[in-house]
């Protein structure tokens, strides 16, 4: 899985991904690099992955959203559109290349 696209501002991050099934594993995996400790959302398992196969099929769902705080001056949300996930960073602080870090070393590729 590759990153499709990429936008920046100053305070914000947006990334676009393939919408497949392995997305979940990916986003969890990005969730723990990042920062977050725990996932209240059922539509991602959970961090330490005993879930894993369980989530809901990605397929199934469009135009959904979820997103959890990273910290008091970053969160991140995800948006499940037809045939893409957007993945939305925003943060108060320059934590733009934390994020892109994070980003390419679990979802691989350059944006186009």
């Amino acid at each position: 899985m590759k990153i499709l696209s990429m936008s920046k501002s100053e305070n914000r991050s947006i990334y676009s991904v393939k919408k497949t099934q392995d997305f979940w594993k990916r986003a969890r995996a990005l969730l723990k690099k990042i920062g977050v400790r725990e996932i209240l959302a059922d539509m991602f398992g959970t961090l330490d992955n005993t879930l894993e196969g369980q989530e809901k099929k990605i397929e199934k769902l469009s135009d959904e959203r979820d997103g959890f705080e990273i910290d008091k001056n970053s969160e991140i949300d995800f948006i499940i559109g037809d045939k893409k996930v957007f993945i939305i960073f925003s943060y108060k602080k320059d934590f733009q290349q934390r994020f892109s870090k994070a980003m390419f070393s679990i979802f691989g590729g350059s944006a186009k």
